[in-house]
């Protein structure tokens, strides 16, 4: 017995000498102003701390690598936690994680994959802890390096930076900080060393940004973008329905309603066949709802249909955004009165709007013409509503200044398309396979095979998505984005 105890007690000795040795060796090489020996040294012993326990890190982590001198040794070794350790102390390991995002310097682009394993972690972390906005900083500070000047590309630490303003209620920083840009790029490793160097972009952390978006272009009122991002990730390319789609289909069919008016259909073309064919079962009292608002007349039954289904509503984290669709119809109804008369009485607008008085239809009708929704002038001795046109349709400085940007977005992204195109005709691996879908499926599908093809892979160097034909350019590079994450 005693020399087993005696044999255990050398065993963790050597592991711990073993483990300053390691760390010490890692301090040295991030002193150097060339990292090559330091990189070498993290995948070498990326395997060595398999059972390594979790006092031990965050003593090595305390003591030995502070970040301001060994940021990608630092990070390393919270990847290590984060994947192997079942971590207890959450505001410990928050605290370790928001310091290392902080006060990382560029040799952490050493170790890209480690930092999405921390920020993986992270999330269960700040969830127990509270500290979502904590985190904003030092995000915007790491992104960046991590990107490597690429700032259209996306990192696995995009969709923790949404998530965190949205838990903070920053909705305004989010969108103004993270979702001002877009992002057509991603990492995909074209061999096993570029691999193991890559962020390791998972689908879940694709899915889970443009979600995350969606939500915060809702928190702003940006209905248009959020119909957008929930898009990207309902389209994205699966062999079966995921949790998060669903999330989103049910986000979809309510800012679908209050863009369009009505649920539009996904794009049969380049949506999944397992989404098609089952994402609306999922979403029956969504659907069953918009069928309701979409009546000319006001459902008398819509109150007790929303109370009905309001504990499902809220527990999916949507009864406001349901509450905003029923006040959206009314409004609809009223900008539908616009178009059929020229003077209506408040009584008989209210009547056709379902609204419980004249006066909750004045002063509907006073924030819709504040908010420029409709133009009308209310006669409030004749309790008559007149109606108008715009006044400044298609004029002004503002809308040319919107037109001259959208107009420069375009033509950015077409000369993207067109450079990624490039790339990819000249990419000699794109040549072969062309010629070899050409040799088997003869010259018949010899076109739709190269054209099938084009639309699906990235380009040369990984990260540029190929062009394609027969929709929007920015919509083309989505769907490449997908289809190289479904490849990996």
């Amino acid at each position: 017995m005693s020399s087993s105890g005696g044999g255990k007690k050398k065993n963790e000795a050597d592991s711990g000498g073993s483990l300053q040795d390691l760390v010490m060796a890692l301090q040295a090489a991030s002193h150097k102003p060339e990292k090559s020996e330091l990189g070498k040294l993290l995948r070498e012993n990326d395997s060595r701390l398999a059972r390594v326990k979790e006092e031990d890190i965050d003593l090595v982590v305390a003591q030995l690598l502070p970040a301001e001198r060994c940021g990608a040794a630092h990070v390393f070794m919270l990847s290590v936690k984060a994947q192997r350790v079942e971590i207890k102390r959450h505001g410990v390991f928050v605290g370790q994680a928001l310091h290392a995002f902080a006060s990382v310097d560029a040799s952490v682009a050493l170790v890209p994959r480690h930092v999405a394993h921390v920020g993986r972690a992270l999330v269960q972390s700040l969830a127990v802890t509270n500290r979502w906005k904590e985190v904003l900083l030092p995000l915007s500070r790491i992104i960046p390096i991590l990107q490597q000047g690429h700032r259209h590309l996306l990192t696995p630490l995009h969709s923790l930076a949404v998530l965190a303003g949205i838990k903070a209620k920053l909705y305004d920083h989010v969108v103004s900080q993270w979702l001002s840009t877009s992002y057509f790029e991603i990492d995909v490793p074209e061999n096993a060393n570029e691999k193991k160097n890559s962020m390791g972009l998972l689908p879940r952390d694709y899915l889970t940004f443009h979600f995350y978006a969606a939500m915060a272009f809702i928190g702003v009122k940006r209905f248009d973008s959020a119909l957008e991002m929930l898009l990207i990730a309902l389209t994205a390319p699966t062999s079966a329905l995921s949790r998060i789609q669903i999330d989103a289909y049910k986000k979809y069919t309510l800012v679908s309603f209050l863009v369009h008016g009505r649920i539009r259909d996904l794009p049969a073309k380049i949506t999944s066949s397992a989404v098609l064919s089952t994402v609306a079962g999922h979403a029956a009292p969504y659907r069953a709802l918009v069928s309701q608002l979409r009546k000319r007349e006001a459902s008398p039954n819509l109150d007790e249909f929303v109370a009905k289904h309001a504990a499902e509503f809220t527990k999916d984290e949507n009864l406001g955004l349901v509450r905003q669709a029923c006040e959206a119809a009314v409004r609809n109804r009223i900008k539908n009165l616009t178009n059929t008369y020229l003077t209506l009485s408040l009584e008989q607008l209210a009547a056709n709007a379902g609204l419980s008085s004249s006066a909750v239809a004045e002063n509907m009708l006073r924030g819709m013409i504040e908010d420029r929704e409709i133009f009308a002038h209310i006669d409030q001795r004749n309790g008559m509503v007149v109606f108008e046109e715009n006044p400044d349709l298609h004029a002004g400085t503002q809308m040319a200044t919107e037109l001259h940007s959208l107009i420069q977005e375009a033509e950015t992204l077409t000369q993207l398309v067109r450079d990624a195109d490039t790339t990819l005709e000249l990419d000699p691996k794109y040549i072969k396979q062309r010629v070899k879908e050409s040799s088997a499926a003869g010259g018949a599908s010899s076109a739709s095979s190269s054209s099938s093809a084009a639309h699906g892979r990235v380009g040369a160097g990984g990260r540029m998505p190929p062009a394609g034909l027969g929709m929007s350019e920015a919509r083309q590079i989505e769907l490449a984005m997908q289809q190289s994450l479904r490849d990996q």
